[in-house]
């Protein structure tokens, strides 16, 4: 069985990969989908993202990326997988991906999503507040790996 853990991943978080390490023992392969948001300034390109990805998930197995321009609904006609999964992290989480589910059973009445609560202690890890934090030069030990928290900082002295 397969599934699909679509994303932004800007940048990849703890919470990211700890996601991905469990559906890596739960399914026979885990398609992390990169998604070019036009809604979301991003960061990093999706060439990065899928690059940070890689780097962060060494070691797991069953594990591949792709990016994607569209659709959740697109991606998993194109790939032929319907399993969805999702991490939340809290009650405001849950809302939000109950609305994206709702719209995406319209769009694609096979896909079903799942969600994946967080592992504890990762509640308060996003994408979002690791931008912050390092914005502010905080600690990203717990957000990030030093790997991707060493882009990150770079990206950001490149900044005007």
């Amino acid at each position: 069985m397969k599934c699909i853990y679509p994303g932004s991943f800007d940048p990849v978080t703890l919470g990211h990969t700890d996601v991905i390490r469990r559906l890596s023992r739960m399914f026979d392969e885990v398609v992390v989908g990169v998604l070019h948001n036009v809604a979301k300034k991003g960061c990093f390109t999706v060439e990065e993202r899928l690059e940070m990805l890689a780097e962060a998930c060494e070691g797991i197995p069953n594990v591949r990326f792709v990016a994607w321009n569209g659709l959740l609904a697109s991606l998993a006609r194109e790939s032929g997988i319907f399993t969805v999964v999702k991490g939340v992290r809290s009650g405001a989480d849950i809302e939000n991906e109950m609305g994206q589910l709702r719209a995406n059973q319209l769009l694609c009445p096979e896909m079903e999503t799942l969600l994946l609560p967080c592992s504890p202690g990762l509640e308060g890890v996003s994408s979002s507040a690791a931008r912050e934090i390092a914005a502010f030069g905080g600690d990203l030990s717990s957000f990030l790996t030093p790997r991707t928290a060493a882009r990150l900082m770079k990206k950001l002295e490149n900044r005007p």
